[in-house]
């Protein structure tokens, strides 16, 4: 009896498998590249924004703090050790400060608030001189602390803004991370329709050749 049975032939599911197998290898490294970006984002997030944050924050009480030691204590030792000692903790949280990663635009911020700092420091310098209050000192004082703090201020909010752009990217990167997942779910079900479309070849196969004998 003639055999008119086809043989199936298995090379195309075979490179199916392949395909398959390597955009899941490929699936699999993107992954791992986007889970180490979102590790240095968050390193970043703590390192770069969080810290230089708390430095900021520092130096706001303390920039207050220096503003509200009252002028009628001017010509008193005590007066100038106060001043001295909370202008020595802000020399170190700015060198804290200038330790850490810094974007152009922070840089030149800070270098507006650095000079409007020194100008109040001055201020304040020509009352630790003087004996006794003097009112036109004062009020240059009030400018140049209104000024330091307004740029102080505005470097706060632009530390806030930098933040809010690398938890978007964050956030994006979680995003696709998910979705590439969901790929490779989607990867491993059909990994499992080729496997099974290759167990029932095999079948075939033998169903085939055990006819073959017969005839």
């Amino acid at each position: 009896m003639k055999n008119i049975f086809v043989r199936p032939r298995p090379v195309p599911t075979l490179l199916a498998l392949l395909v398959v197998l390597l955009m899941l290898l490929l699936s699999n490294y993107l992954a791992l590249q986007k889970f180490n970006r979102l590790n240095q984002h968050i390193s970043s997030i703590y390192n770069d924004r969080l810290l230089p944050a708390s430095y900021l924050f520092n130096l706001h009480d303390q920039l207050y703090h220096q503003k509200m030691i009252s002028p009628q204590q001017v010509g008193s030792r005590h007066y100038k050790e106060q001043l001295q000692a909370i202008q020595d903790s802000m020399a170190r949280v700015m060198k804290d400060y200038e330790a850490t990663y810094l974007t152009r635009l922070e840089k030149e911020q800070w270098r507006y608030f650095r000079q409007s700092l020194d100008q109040f420091h001055q201020a304040q310098a020509q009352l630790v001189v003087g004996t006794t209050p003097d009112r036109s000192l004062s009020l240059e004082l009030e400018r140049e602390f209104y000024q330091a703090n307004r740029y102080l201020s505005d470097l706060i909010a632009l530390q806030l803004r930098e933040g809010g752009a690398l938890k978007d990217a964050s956030q994006s990167l979680v995003g696709g991370s998910v979705i590439q997942s969901y790929l490779q779910i989607s990867l491993v079900i059909i990994l499992c329709v080729i496997g099974y479309a290759l167990y029932r070849l095999y079948n075939v196969r033998r169903m085939h050749d055990g006819r073959h004998l017969y005839n």
